[in-house]
């Protein structure tokens, strides 16, 4: 059985927090028939907002990380890649390569990634623990142009996100010459 609407309430604050922002809410605010609590004197579709018990405040980092830990069983762990080149590649002249790095570990743990997990953790799909880790993207140079100048350009990828240093010894790997 559905509990009353009760309509045309007020807060001078200490009560509620809006559920999106966790801002404090000083104002109107009714219950809905399911003891849902809203914004408004009484619930207009476009207008009225969510509200919570103000005991439900998270900071950011307690609502980032609570919403990762709560995923973590059914996520996967990173696992390192080695890029095979392909005949696309060599008529290219270079390959796209990526890099994840786990923020929470003192020592950097970089790690080359294939293609499907980089895009993976940049579009927070899930699979895993998205928000502890930065991403790196590059174009590799491995053909079409001189070795030297391949190494040059290589060099030129790297300077832009030095962290790669660590990773990417050899200029000219993959170099094939066509």
């Amino acid at each position: 059985m559905k509990s009353k609407i009760t309509s045309n309430l007020f807060t001078n604050g200490g009560e509620f927090i809006l559920k999106d922002s966790q801002e404090e809410y000083v104002g109107w605010y009714n219950i809905d028939g399911e003891e849902n609590i809203f914004t408004e004197k009484t619930f207009l579709n476009e207008k009225s907002l969510l509200l919570l018990p103000i005991d439900l405040k998270q900071t950011v980092y307690e609502k980032n990380v609570k919403a990762d830990i709560s995923k973590i069983k059914s996520q996967k762990d990173v696992k390192s890649y080695f890029p095979i080149l392909t005949e696309e590649n060599i008529e290219q002249g270079f390959i796209e390569r990526f890099f994840v790095k786990k923020n929470n570990v003192e020592n950097i743990l970089l790690k080359e990634v294939d293609k499907e997990t980089y895009f993976s953790i940049k579009n927070e799909e899930g699979f895993y623990l998205d928000s502890l880790y930065t991403i790196y993207e590059i174009v590799w140079w491995i053909g079409k142009i001189s070795e030297i100048e391949c190494v040059n350009r290589n060099k030129e990828q790297i300077n832009k996100q030095p962290i790669l240093n660590v990773l990417l010894i050899d200029l000219n790997e993959f170099y094939t010459g066509r």
